[in-house]
């Protein structure tokens, strides 16, 4: 609700993300579950200004998933609106330090956890050096590309097509999203993650759902869309959604696709 301002929105939201398709993984064992319950707690202290507890919680999250740079983006755009804020009304001194020292304190998660990456391979670049041997490194999206031309010329199989569909219903949902009034950091979260989600690759496509579970207010234009919906037509619906997502993510596994 401190992000929506509408409770009933606020648990259609938190529905609809529990049975997005990837969901699954949330009773794996996955860095989406802890990512994702820090980096909500962190957006929401962000939005009630509570700097050092954001500044607190993106750190823990730096040490869990390399997405925590979605956070510290938001940590940053938000202190640096709120310095702008107290540059203009120069208030009292206790006004702004918390915002500086939500900017300084947000990336030594992060840092820290690609220090020690760099540290056990002994290699300074360690954590990317990593990534690019599994070929997770960025390629702006030619993976997808490439599996979309595929599908089409080609008619690859349904798995590939499926898992496409949902990449294009969270671009979707990105571009409506952006047509929400809510503060424009929660934006930069939103879009940072989804980027780095799907410019990543060329391998992992089926994996792809799953790196967006942390965008949770992807849902939140569909939310809202439900909303004046009565209760008997909606849990009817997200339980329908759920057999969906359920039978979605069971079906790649069987074949292969890991999620």
């Amino acid at each position: 609700m401190t992000l929506t301002g509408d409770r009933r929105v606020s648990l259609l939201m938190t529905a609809l993300w529990a049975v997005a398709p990837g969901s699954i993984v949330l009773s794996m064992v996955y860095s989406e579950a802890l990512f994702c319950a820090l980096a909500i707690w962190a957006l929401i202290a962000l939005v009630e200004q509570r700097w050092l507890t954001a500044a607190g919680l993106t750190i823990l999250a730096g040490t869990v998933r390399s997405s925590a740079m979605a956070l510290i983006a938001a940590v940053t755009v938000a202190a640096l609106l709120a310095l702008i804020r107290a540059a203009r009304a120069r208030p009292h001194t206790a006004a702004w330090w918390r915002p500086v020292a939500a900017l300084l304190l947000a990336p030594l998660g992060l840092l820290g956890y690609w220090g020690y990456v760099a540290w056990a391979v002994h290699r300074p670049g360690g954590w990317f050096l990593l990534e690019r041997r599994v070929h997770n490194g960025f390629d702006w999206g030619h993976g997808i590309l490439l599996a979309l031309k595929g599908t089409i010329i080609e008619g690859r199989t349904a798995f590939v097509a499926l898992t496409l569909l949902v990449i294009a219903a969270a671009v979707m949902l990105a571009a409506c999203s952006l047509t929400e009034r809510m503060p424009v950091y929660l934006h930069v979260f939103t879009l940072v993650i989804v980027l780095t989600a799907l410019a990543t690759g060329p391998y992992y496509l089926g994996s792809k759902p799953r790196f967006l579970l942390p965008a949770m207010l992807l849902g939140l234009p569909l939310a809202r869309l439900l909303a004046p919906a009565r209760t008997w037509a909606l849990v009817p619906l997200v339980a329908l959604l759920a057999a969906a997502s359920t039978w979605f993510s069971l079906y790649l596994m069987s074949v292969g696709w890991a999620p």
